[in-house]
């Protein structure tokens, strides 16, 4: 059984600059990503996490630290805050990933190694007309200091589930870090007058660090009922960035959208199957390609935000399983 986060984080960030009356002071996300959604519980995965994500930075005042840290970062190619607006965001999350028979007290070393991990992502956005570029910073650590171990062994207590054994041969304490940028182009857009909406997008994206480090590039289609210009949509592969906050505006009817997208990954290293970089520890190896699908709706209407998606398809785990499928939830609310 493995507990484990999406990998590979490609965005498909369509905004227009947020037109707002109102200042939108910022937008608080939860997000829960589980297998149980498909149906699914050989190769489990599971995550959490909560975010904040701000308005519209230019909105903020001058002296505020919203302003001052997208300022100190405005060196990083696409973020002209002259010709797009920014945003800014911080995630925390928790992941586990155990291997598939969590009974051996001494783990198979052919199999998936434990692995806690607790992260903080740092994200910057900048949106305009046709392009949105996204970076992000990732700190965190891997290891007992995670206290993923208590929290399994703890839940699986509390609801009578078998409990895991193998928690003693976790990957140890190691840093993480990782860098991600990522863009996403409006290749077509189409409005009519029932309110109908189809919007088109190729993504493109690349990570490096200790956490992962992947190149990749997909396509996303969108179809929805009075679908809002300011659609910051996730795209093919998931990550625990509330995409769907950014550039959020309070919705006055329902806004539905529902989207597909299609995605390949080159992967030369993930930490949970290929080990630690700075010290010699478990490791399995990963995928070298991966392949994706995504299918999910968002809705919305006044300050809230709901979206459900479909991670369908490969992973760097393909060695142990065909397919690795799970459910992406997220709920935000603007205020």
């Amino acid at each position: 059984m493995m507990l484990r986060t999406p990998l590979i984080a490609m965005f498909a960030l369509f905004s227009l600059p947020c037109s707002n009356a109102e200042m939108i002071r910022g937008i608080v996300t939860t997000t829960l990503e589980n297998d149980v959604f498909t149906g699914s519980d050989d190769r489990f995965s599971n995550g959490l996490a909560v975010t904040w994500t701000s308005g519209r930075v230019a909105d903020y005042q001058s002296d505020s630290f919203v302003q001052d840290w997208a300022g100190f970062w405005s060196f990083l190619p696409g973020m002209d805050a002259n010709s797009s607006d920014q945003y800014v965001s911080w995630s925390l999350s928790h992941e586990m990933h155990t291997p598939e028979d969590i009974s051996l007290t001494v783990p198979d070393p052919a199999d998936q190694p434990y692995a806690g991990l607790i992260n903080l992502d740092s994200s910057l956005y900048s949106v305009n007309e046709r392009w949105a570029h996204a970076w992000n910073l990732r700190l965190g650590m891997v290891g007992p200091i995670s206290q993923a171990d208590h929290v399994q062994i703890g839940f699986h207590d509390l609801i009578g589930a078998e409990r895991p054994e193998g928690w003693d041969s976790q990957i140890q304490n190691e840093l993480v870090l990782n860098v991600m940028y990522g863009a996403s182009y409006r290749l077509y857009e189409r409005r009519y007058d029932s309110g109908l909406g189809v919007r088109l997008s190729p993504v493109i994206n690349a990570e490096l660090g200790t956490y992962t480090t992947t190149i990749g590039a997909g396509m996303m289609a969108e179809v929805g009922l009075n679908m809002p210009d300011n659609l910051a949509v996730r795209g093919v592969g998931t990550s625990f960035q509330a995409v769907n906050a950014i550039a959020a505006e309070i919705a006055d009817k329902w806004s539905i959208t529902g989207y597909g997208a299609l995605g390949a990954h080159g992967v030369a290293h993930f930490l949970p199957l290929d080990g630690p970089v700075f010290r010699d520890g478990l490791g399995v190896g990963s995928e070298d390609f991966v392949t994706t699908v995504e299918l999910g709706v968002t809705a919305r209407r006044g300050r809230f935000i709901g979206s459900f998606g479909l991670a369908l398809g490969g992973s760097p785990a393909d060695q142990f399983e065909d397919n690795l499928d799970f459910g992406v939830f997220t709920l935000s609310w603007i205020y």
